[in-house]
């Protein structure tokens, strides 16, 4: 009962956040396509994520079940390409949302290399929602080509309302505040014909806004890289120092 009402609360006040026709395919799907990057911005990130590696100031997580390398860093970080991204990025959001939800934000470089995976896993290992209440924010940022086959986001539309997230926590049995879900529970959950998952594939510089409190998780990578930049949105400054100590 405690964690249907806090669903209830948690979309009334996401709705306070938008006119009747702001992003509505986020509200309805749980995820938007934004404009892409140029060209040259996609070539300058590129060339600033390889030389990371390189830089004695950066320290990298690696993930070997995944393949993934990721690199986090603040919104006034020292690599212009990067900091530039951020600030474009966040401009997509209202004032209203930016308060409410992006008031902190952090930008992470993920880069999967299918010749690093030593698991089953892809990025973020295993299907999860970030959290199993409140409307979490993220805009992810491809710069490389992403096919089937090296490690797209996957998303299973619609499971981020309240409505769904009650119906499919009802279905599977399991408690509201439970933000994991075992490959078993998703196959289930996938018999029902009601949900389906989608392969965020796209081309260069493709970016999309997510409410991730949408079940997701990568695809496990096979071959070649794959090279994203997320901007994580935060609420206050204890949810990012949160998170910042989970890294």
């Amino acid at each position: 009962m405690i964690g249907k009402l806090k669903l209830v609360i948690s979309d009334y006040l996401y709705g306070l956040n938008f006119k009747e026709d702001d992003f509505y395919e986020l509200r309805k799907k749980g995820f938007v396509k934004l404009s892409p990057l140029k060209d040259e911005d996609i070539n300058n990130l590129v060339k600033e994520i390889e030389s990371l590696d390189y830089d004695d100031e950066v320290t990298s997580h690696k993930y070997p079940n995944s393949g993934d390398t990721r690199f986090f860093f603040d919104e006034n970080n020292k690599f212009h390409s990067i900091k530039k991204l951020g600030n474009e990025n966040i401009s997509f959001l209202s004032d209203k949302l930016k308060k409410s939800y992006a008031s902190h934000r952090m930008s992470m470089i993920n880069v999967l290399d299918a010749s690093k995976r030593e698991g089953d896993f892809g990025s973020g290992e295993g299907w999860h929602c970030d959290s199993p209440f409140s409307h979490q924010l993220k805009i992810f940022t491809f710069l490389t080509n992403v096919s089937s086959e090296n490690g797209p986001l996957r998303i299973i539309p619609f499971t981020h309302s309240s409505k769904n997230k009650l119906k499919i926590h009802n279905y599977l049995r399991k408690d509201l505040s439970d933000f994991r879900y075992t490959e078993e529970e998703i196959k289930k959950l996938l018999e029902s014909d009601e949900f389906s998952i989608k392969e965020m594939t796209c081309e260069p510089g493709s970016r999309f806004l997510v409410d991730t409190r949408i079940i997701h998780a990568g695809k496990p990578i096979n071959k070649e890289k794959r090279i994203a930049v997320t901007d994580y949105y935060f609420k206050n400054i204890n949810e990012k120092d949160i998170f910042k100590k989970s890294i």
